[in-house]
Protein backbone atom coordinates (compact mmCIF):
# COMPACT_ATOMS: atom_id res chain seq x y z
CA UNK A 1 0.00 0.00 0.00
CA UNK A 2 2.84 2.39 0.85
CA UNK A 3 4.46 1.66 -2.53
CA UNK A 4 1.19 2.53 -4.30
CA UNK A 5 0.96 5.90 -2.51
CA UNK A 6 4.62 6.59 -3.26
CA UNK A 7 4.10 5.91 -6.99
CA UNK A 8 1.02 8.14 -7.08
CA UNK A 9 2.89 10.94 -5.30
CA UNK A 10 5.85 10.56 -7.66
CA UNK A 11 3.62 10.66 -10.73
CA UNK A 12 1.79 13.76 -9.46
CA UNK A 13 5.05 15.57 -8.71
CA UNK A 14 6.39 14.81 -12.20
CA UNK A 15 3.19 16.14 -13.79
CA UNK A 16 3.25 19.29 -11.66
CA UNK A 17 6.93 19.85 -12.46
CA UNK A 18 6.16 19.67 -16.19
CA UNK A 19 3.28 22.14 -16.01
CA UNK A 20 3.80 25.47 -17.69
CA UNK A 21 4.11 28.69 -15.64
CA UNK A 22 0.64 29.74 -16.84
CA UNK A 23 -0.86 26.52 -15.46
CA UNK A 24 -1.35 24.72 -18.77
CA UNK A 25 -0.03 21.22 -19.17
CA UNK A 26 2.23 20.02 -21.99
CA UNK A 27 0.11 16.85 -22.35
CA UNK A 28 -3.06 18.76 -23.21
CA UNK A 29 -4.94 17.70 -26.30
CA UNK A 30 -5.21 20.02 -29.33
CA UNK A 31 -8.42 22.08 -29.34
CA UNK A 32 -9.46 23.28 -32.80
CA UNK A 33 -12.34 25.35 -31.40
CA UNK A 34 -9.89 27.27 -29.24
CA UNK A 35 -7.46 27.61 -32.18
CA UNK A 36 -10.19 29.24 -34.30
CA UNK A 37 -11.44 31.44 -31.43
CA UNK A 38 -9.51 34.48 -32.57
CA UNK A 39 -10.12 37.69 -34.46
CA UNK A 40 -6.77 37.27 -36.18
CA UNK A 41 -6.33 35.83 -39.67
CA UNK A 42 -5.02 32.25 -39.66
CA UNK A 43 -2.41 31.79 -42.37
CA UNK A 44 -1.34 28.54 -44.01
CA UNK A 45 2.42 29.06 -44.08
CA UNK A 46 3.31 25.73 -45.67
CA UNK A 47 1.44 22.75 -47.10
CA UNK A 48 2.19 19.34 -48.55
CA UNK A 49 -0.83 19.68 -50.84
CA UNK A 50 -0.01 19.70 -54.55
CA UNK A 51 -1.56 22.99 -55.54
CA UNK A 52 -1.08 26.18 -57.52
CA UNK A 53 -2.75 28.51 -55.02
CA UNK A 54 -0.89 30.89 -52.70
CA UNK A 55 -1.66 33.17 -49.76
CA UNK A 56 -4.27 30.86 -48.17
CA UNK A 57 -5.82 32.46 -45.09
CA UNK A 58 -8.85 31.76 -42.89
CA UNK A 59 -10.57 34.75 -41.26
CA UNK A 60 -12.93 33.60 -38.47
CA UNK A 61 -16.26 35.47 -38.48
CA UNK A 62 -18.44 33.71 -35.89
CA UNK A 63 -17.95 30.74 -33.63
CA UNK A 64 -19.99 28.74 -31.13
CA UNK A 65 -19.71 25.39 -29.38
CA UNK A 66 -20.67 23.42 -32.51
CA UNK A 67 -19.24 25.33 -35.49
CA UNK A 68 -17.20 28.17 -36.91
CA UNK A 69 -17.93 30.33 -39.94
CA UNK A 70 -14.93 31.84 -41.66
CA UNK A 71 -13.76 33.40 -44.89
CA UNK A 72 -11.17 31.34 -46.74
CA UNK A 73 -9.18 33.51 -49.12
CA UNK A 74 -6.37 32.60 -51.50
CA UNK A 75 -4.95 33.39 -54.90
CA UNK A 76 -5.65 30.81 -57.59
CA UNK A 77 -2.99 31.64 -60.17
CA UNK A 78 -3.65 35.42 -60.15
CA UNK A 79 -7.38 35.39 -59.28
CA UNK A 80 -8.43 36.27 -55.73
CA UNK A 81 -10.84 33.65 -54.32
CA UNK A 82 -13.04 34.38 -51.29
CA UNK A 83 -15.32 31.61 -49.97
CA UNK A 84 -17.50 31.64 -46.88
CA UNK A 85 -16.88 28.33 -45.13
CA UNK A 86 -18.46 26.41 -42.27
CA UNK A 87 -16.47 24.12 -39.99
CA UNK A 88 -18.44 21.69 -37.81
CA UNK A 89 -16.40 20.58 -34.81
CA UNK A 90 -15.85 16.94 -33.92
CA UNK A 91 -13.46 14.77 -31.93
CA UNK A 92 -11.34 12.25 -33.85
CA UNK A 93 -8.68 11.44 -31.25
CA UNK A 94 -9.87 11.32 -27.65
CA UNK A 95 -6.46 10.58 -26.18
CA UNK A 96 -8.28 8.24 -23.79
CA UNK A 97 -10.38 11.07 -22.38
CA UNK A 98 -14.17 10.87 -22.38
CA UNK A 99 -14.72 14.64 -22.40
CA UNK A 100 -11.96 15.71 -24.75
CA UNK A 101 -12.21 18.99 -26.70
CA UNK A 102 -12.77 18.86 -30.48
CA UNK A 103 -9.61 18.36 -32.50
CA UNK A 104 -11.15 18.46 -35.98
CA UNK A 105 -13.77 20.10 -38.12
CA UNK A 106 -15.68 18.95 -41.16
CA UNK A 107 -15.46 21.80 -43.68
CA UNK A 108 -17.89 22.90 -46.37
CA UNK A 109 -19.41 25.88 -48.09
CA UNK A 110 -22.63 26.35 -46.03
CA UNK A 111 -25.52 24.10 -47.16
CA UNK A 112 -23.27 22.15 -49.52
CA UNK A 113 -21.75 18.69 -48.94
CA UNK A 114 -18.72 18.48 -46.63
CA UNK A 115 -15.57 18.40 -48.76
CA UNK A 116 -12.87 17.71 -46.18
CA UNK A 117 -11.97 17.07 -42.57
CA UNK A 118 -9.26 19.22 -41.02
CA UNK A 119 -7.68 17.74 -37.89
CA UNK A 120 -5.46 19.78 -35.59
CA UNK A 121 -2.80 17.19 -34.75
CA UNK A 122 -0.35 19.46 -32.96
CA UNK A 123 -0.81 22.84 -31.30
CA UNK A 124 1.91 25.09 -29.90
CA UNK A 125 1.81 25.86 -26.19
CA UNK A 126 0.70 29.44 -26.84
CA UNK A 127 -2.02 28.26 -29.24
CA UNK A 128 -0.89 30.38 -32.21
CA UNK A 129 0.57 27.60 -34.40
CA UNK A 130 -0.90 24.29 -35.47
CA UNK A 131 -0.17 21.32 -37.70
CA UNK A 132 -3.27 20.09 -39.50
CA UNK A 133 -3.96 16.82 -41.31
CA UNK A 134 -6.45 17.56 -44.09
CA UNK A 135 -8.43 14.63 -45.52
CA UNK A 136 -10.58 15.33 -48.58
CA UNK A 137 -13.59 13.30 -49.69
CA UNK A 138 -11.56 12.24 -52.74
CA UNK A 139 -9.14 10.43 -50.43
CA UNK A 140 -6.27 12.91 -50.69
CA UNK A 141 -4.42 13.67 -47.45
CA UNK A 142 -1.96 16.43 -46.81
CA UNK A 143 -0.53 18.54 -43.99
CA UNK A 144 -0.86 22.27 -43.38
CA UNK A 145 1.21 24.44 -41.07
CA UNK A 146 -1.14 27.23 -39.89
CA UNK A 147 -0.41 30.22 -37.70
CA UNK A 148 -2.22 33.23 -36.30
CA UNK A 149 -1.25 36.53 -37.92
CA UNK A 150 0.61 37.58 -34.75
CA UNK A 151 3.17 34.78 -35.21
CA UNK A 152 3.41 34.70 -39.00
CA UNK A 153 7.04 35.91 -38.95
CA UNK A 154 8.12 33.84 -35.94
CA UNK A 155 6.14 30.59 -35.81
CA UNK A 156 6.74 28.28 -32.88
CA UNK A 157 9.89 26.24 -33.57
CA UNK A 158 8.47 22.95 -32.27
CA UNK A 159 5.35 23.42 -34.37
CA UNK A 160 7.40 23.92 -37.54
CA UNK A 161 9.58 20.92 -36.68
CA UNK A 162 6.49 18.77 -36.13
CA UNK A 163 5.15 19.77 -39.57
CA UNK A 164 8.47 19.04 -41.31
CA UNK A 165 8.76 15.69 -39.51
CA UNK A 166 5.22 14.69 -40.60
CA UNK A 167 6.00 15.65 -44.21
CA UNK A 168 9.23 13.64 -44.08
CA UNK A 169 7.49 10.59 -42.57
CA UNK A 170 4.89 10.60 -45.37
CA UNK A 171 7.58 11.37 -47.97
CA UNK A 172 5.71 14.49 -49.03
CA UNK A 173 7.35 17.68 -50.27
CA UNK A 174 6.05 20.91 -48.83
CA UNK A 175 5.39 24.25 -50.46
CA UNK A 176 5.61 27.69 -48.86
CA UNK A 177 2.30 29.52 -49.42
CA UNK A 178 2.91 32.68 -47.40
CA UNK A 179 5.05 35.71 -48.24
CA UNK A 180 4.77 39.26 -46.87
CA UNK A 181 2.78 40.49 -49.87
CA UNK A 182 0.00 38.03 -48.94
CA UNK A 183 -1.25 40.55 -46.36
CA UNK A 184 -2.73 42.48 -49.32
CA UNK A 185 -5.38 39.78 -49.80
CA UNK A 186 -7.07 40.99 -46.61
CA UNK A 187 -7.64 44.53 -47.94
Amino acid sequence: MAQKHFLIALLCSVMIAQAEPNGTHPFRLPNIRKFYTTRQPIWTLQTTERTVYTCKVDVPRSINKLRVYFQRLYYWHIARVNNTMEGVFKRLNTGGKTRAPPDAMMVRIPNIIFTETEQLQYESRDGTCGMFLVSSISGDKYYDLRVWNVSVHRPDRKCVERFHYAALQKRQLYKVLYKDSCQQILL
